[in-house]
């Protein structure tokens, strides 16, 4: 399950824009130097964007510095006042390709949103992610703040933590058999999808989904085991 930790915010005043980062940095450690050198890579330079939320280059920017990664988007995400819409739903279908050595697996897998949200009782907001790694799922969060519920979060904090080890039964064997398969290709992608939706009963109810100063953030750090 998500966990969630609070932090403290220096600014909490209402903004009218959202501009969120996806932060996804992968990265790989191994016992000796030819183990380092087989970490993940991106080619993020035939990444690729659609939707509503994001267009590369204009409002989705994409940084990639050795085995890490950074999505950042400007313009994925809405607020909801006075005389606005009723409702808005903003999304984006991102695909990154990615290179990981045959024989490895995701060993260990951080994932953190980071995001803030003010809405008043008549009002509901939610954001949903979904990704795959590789074709592989990825344990994704989906959040909802229902009507009749008063929120005033401007930082929170959801993470979740998943270890996958050689031997365990269950989800976690699935897991790194799907990786360990011969036939799995060393490139592929990391593909994923983020909708951030909203409605309010009328135009005295308020939702503004966003962070001030440090922006929505999605995390993923992963570390690379042998499949030997």
């Amino acid at each position: 399950m998500w966990v969630r930790e609070r932090r403290s915010s220096q600014r909490v005043g209402p903004v009218f824009s959202l501009s969120f980062v996806i932060l996804l940095a992968f990265f790989g450690v191994a016992m000796d130097l030819q183990a380092r050198a087989d970490g993940i890579s991106w080619d993020s330079d035939v990444a690729t964007f659609e939707g509503s939320g994001c267009q590369k280059d204009v409002d989705t920017f994409v940084i990639s510095s050795g085995n890490d990664l950074s999505v950042v988007f400007t313009n994925l995400g809405f607020s909801l006042t006075g005389d606005d819409a009723r409702s808005a739903m903003r999304n984006c279908q991102m695909r990154l390709p990615a290179r990981v050595p045959a024989g490895r697996f995701v060993a260990d897998l951080d994932q953190s949103l980071l995001f803030g949200i003010i809405k008043s009782g008549g009002s509901e907001g939610n954001i949903r992610f979904r990704a795959r790694f590789f074709g592989i799922p990825l344990l994704s969060p989906e959040l909802s703040f229902p009507r009749g519920l008063r929120v005033n979060d401007p930082q929170r904090l959801e993470r979740r933590q998943d270890r996958f080890r050689r031997g365990r039964p269950g989800q976690a064997g699935q897991w790194i058999g799907a990786w360990c398969k011969r036939e799995r290709p060393a490139r592929g992608a990391f593909q994923g999808q983020i909708a951030v939706s909203g409605r309010r009963e009328s135009p005295s109810e308020d939702l503004l989904l966003f962070v001030d100063g440090l922006d929505l953030r999605f995390e993923i750090v992963a570390q690379l085991g042998s499949c030997s």
